[in-house]
C-alpha cells in the first residue's frame, strides 16, 4: 500500500508518494479549471514512476484550501474508482 500527498498551487501541483520501497516526488502543471485533472495526471505519472498501481494508494492527503478541498476530493475519488 502507499500514501500520497498533494499540494495544488496556482502554477504547479506537487505530489509525493510513500510506498514500501521508497519515497518519490513529482510535479505537474496545475489545471485551475478542474484541479482534479492535474491531480490525476500527476498521480498517474507518479504511480508509474514509483511502480505503484493507483488502486494500491490507500491514503490521499491534500493541502488545498478548505473551500476547494471537497469538490476536488469528490472528483478525484470518482475518477480513481474507475481504475
Amino acid at each position: 500500500m502507499a500514501r500520497v500527498g498533494v499540494d495544488v498551487g496556482g502554477t504547479n501541483t506537487d505530489l509525493v508518494i510513500e510506498a514500501d520501497h521508497g519515497v518519490y516526488f513529482h510535479k505537474v502543471a496545475s489545471t485551475p479549471h478542474d484541479q482534479s485533472e492535474g491531480v490525476l495526471q500527476g498521480l498517474s505519472e507518479l504511480c508509474e514512476q514509483a511502480c505503484v498501481k493507483p488502486n494500491q494508494v490507500d491514503h490521499l492527503h491534500d493541502a488545498a484550501d478548505q473551500n476547494k478541498r471537497a469538490p476536488m476530493q469528490s472528483a478525484v475519488s470518482a475518477k480513481l474508482a474507475r481504475y
